[in-house]
């Protein structure tokens, strides 16, 4: 870990103990790390004097909550309060930011999470890494990936994926620049056989024939 780098202190809170993590910008995080009572993880705010401190976002989703989720909440805000008088930036991300960050949204359970982190440090790296650590771990991580690396735009189906030779956001439709939003009306052009055939194609109309007027008829009888 590099120390002139701004260190980050990345908190997964609990309600009687929090999972903390130290790293720097460049993704290393060998030395900080552990599971502490919380009055513990205030005093070490400043001992370590991070430059910025993330901390797991707590949001309810509908779901009904106990007195757990509420002393973690405490116990958040008291963590907030204690970085604003040391003048420490903290930041809060929530847990489906996370998910989607590091896996996109994938079959975002612990597992998944924690088999990715381990593909993308390696084992040695993540030695010591344990229980909520590793929910640490993965708010360090894409805190930086949100923050350090340029988010690059997925294209979730060919059909609808943006065009970048200037087509129209629907390239693999056919659909013109001339308003890319409406696929409907922009149809995309017909083959050369097809327009040929449909201008040679002869309609024959129907002569119309006109209405009889039935008020003539009556006077005429």
């Amino acid at each position: 870990m590099n120390n002139q780098l701004p260190l980050i202190l990345a908190v997964d809170p609990g309600s009687s103990l929090s999972a903390y993590i130290v790293g720097d910008m460049s993704y290393g995080f060998s030395e900080g790390k552990g599971i502490v009572e919380n009055y513990k993880l205030l005093e070490l705010l400043p001992i370590l004097h991070p430059s910025i401190v993330v901390i797991e976002e707590l949001k309810s989703y509908g779901m009904p909550f106990g007195q757990s989720l509420i002393d973690t909440c405490y116990f958040v805000g008291r963590l907030i309060q204690a970085c604003a008088s040391q003048g420490i930036d903290c930041k809060l991300i929530c847990r489906k930011t996370v998910v989607n960050t590091l896996i996109h949204g994938v079959n975002g359970n612990d597992k998944s999470i924690r088999h990715y982190l381990i593909n993308r440090y390696g084992v040695d790296k993540t030695k010591g890494v344990v229980k909520d650590i590793w929910s640490a771990l993965a708010i360090y991580t894409a805190y930086l990936d949100l923050n350090l690396i340029p988010r690059v735009q997925t294209t979730p189906h060919p059909p609808y994926a943006l065009a970048t030779t200037g087509e129209g956001i629907f390239p693999c439709l056919g659909v013109s620049t001339d308003n890319p939003r409406d696929p409907i009306k922009n149809k995309s052009p017909l083959p050369e056989t097809h327009r040929e055939n449909r201008e040679n194609k002869q309609i024959t109309k129907s002569p119309i024939k006109p209405l009889k007027n039935k008020k003539d008829d009556f006077w005429n009888s």
